[in-house]
């Protein structure tokens, strides 16, 4: 019991030091929101109907293959092998494509992720050709990674996720490479489980090749979050789960997730979710159905997310399952 709770109290506070990368100077957020300051901000959309349904407060749910986009740590949760692909239709006819795959053994758990989002290709403008050029352009963005859990003791895990990302406008390509590090702990009371994220550290970076001395940051994200089974139970005939998440963001400032979840007969899943302090995106709802078929899982799971103004709902659709 000692020995985990150092370790937990060693990680912690290795965030802790880490913080002034990207606190600098906590009274500018305070004051104003620095929004689009940061660059590869795909690596905040998020991930799979489940977690997003329950409006991205899932750093300390991440009891499945989900949990590597948001809490890596998570993946020490799956029993043996585990998968998901996600579809969305995001802003302004862009799509989302995404995927995971995690394998438990002995030395820990390893997983592989992608995310990949595209673009719908337009007509080249130039001043002399405002009607269009011909030549049709075309912008994405693409991360592919590589995660490893461990648990330390029965109750607290460790995990990072490192992940290549890639940019690309028409023949302007970017790359870098971020890493996540984070921890789950079960605190033994009841159900309730803690996590902490820290997620996109990376180096700053140009944009442009023209203005070479301006460099952006990473969307680094430090998420705290707190999640328990308010009532039933997951092997009973029905649970409810809540969770409530802490986001600071170094773009932005403090951000607030709420998410339930309610199973019934562990086969259907009812989810909804809440945005604070977000400038466009506030209420999400999803459903799952989890059937069993030759002994495996299989989860089929949908999720609609609000926009208050100026974009339509997005669609996720998941699928995810054991092997």
């Amino acid at each position: 019991m000692q020995k985990q709770y150092m370790i937990l109290t060693l990680f912690l506070s290795l965030l802790i030091m880490i913080s002034p990368l990207w606190s600098q100077d906590d009274q500018e957020f305070k004051n104003f929101n620095r929004a689009g300051k940061t660059i590869y901000n795909f690596l905040r959309v998020e991930q799979g109907a489940r977690p997003a349904a329950m409006g991205g407060a899932f750093t300390a749910v991440s009891d499945d293959i989900n949990a590597i986009f948001y809490n890596p740590a998570g993946l020490a949760n799956i029993q043996t092998m585990e998968y998901v692909f996600s579809y969305s239709n995001w802003l302004v006819g862009s799509r989302f494509y995404s995927g995971a795959v995690g394998y438990k053994t002995g030395f820990g758990t390893f997983g592989l992720s992608f995310v990949h989002f595209g673009i719908e290709e337009f007509e080249e403008t130039l001043p002399l050709q405002p009607e269009g050029t011909g030549r049709m352009v075309g912008a994405g963005n693409l991360a592919l990674g590589l995660a490893y859990a461990r648990g330390i003791t029965d109750k607290l895990s460790l995990g990072g996720h490192v992940r290549y990302i890639q940019e690309n406008l028409d023949m302007d390509t970017r790359r870098t490479v971020a890493i996540d590090v984070a921890t789950y702990y079960r605190t033994g009371f009841r159900d309730l489980t803690l996590g902490v994220a820290l997620r996109n550290l990376g180096p700053d970076q140009a944009v442009s090749r023209v203005t070479q001395s301006e460099s952006f940051p990473m969307p680094i994200d430090f998420n705290v979050t707190i999640a328990s089974e308010i009532l039933g139970s997951h092997e009973g005939p029905y649970s409810v789960l809540m969770s409530f998440e802490n986001g600071f963001t170094i773009d932005w400032g403090d951000r607030y997730r709420l998410g339930t979840e309610i199973w019934l007969m562990n086969i259907v899943a009812l989810r909804a979710g809440y945005h604070f302090n977000y400038s466009n995106q506030d209420f999400s709802l999803g459903v799952g159905l989890a059937p069993q078929i030759r002994g495996k899982k299989l989860n089929v799971d949908l999720a609609y997310a609000h926009f208050q103004e100026y974009f339509d709902a997005p669609i996720r659709v998941s699928i995810s399952g054991t092997f």
